[in-house]
């Protein structure tokens, strides 16, 4: 029984999700003031390295593949690279600030060819 209403639940999600907005934390405008603040180094540190450490669980969880960040990669290392996006791609600030550090990343530590 447990089995079919999870199912249900899965089956009936991305109709859900579609017509609601999406809450989001921050969107790319708020974490690029927050990440050029020098008082703001912590929490937009925290706020990548959280948000990383979500999308390769979401990845894994879904049967995929995290993102390909080589293991020397700093958590410091990570949060110029966002900045870097963040200031290089103004026009795509307004968007969910998880989005931004998906992109920034994945541009910056593309995965190697299959």
């Amino acid at each position: 029984m447990k089995k079919w209403v999870f199912l249900g639940l899965l089956w009936t999600t991305p109709t859900i999700a579609a017509d609601m907005p999406v809450p989001s934390f921050k969107n790319g405008n708020q974490l690029n003031e927050i990440c050029g603040n020098p008082e703001g180094n912590v929490p937009c540190t925290a706020y990548i390295a959280g948000a990383i450490d979500a999308i390769n669980g979401m990845a894994v969880s879904a049967g995929g593949h995290p993102l390909c960040t080589p293991d020397t990669v700093t958590t410091i290392q990570a949060a110029d690279v966002v900045r870097k996006w963040l200031k290089d791609h103004p026009e795509k600030r307004h968007y969910v600030a998880f989005s931004a550090v998906l992109s920034a990343i994945s541009d910056a530590f593309p995965c190697p060819p299959k």
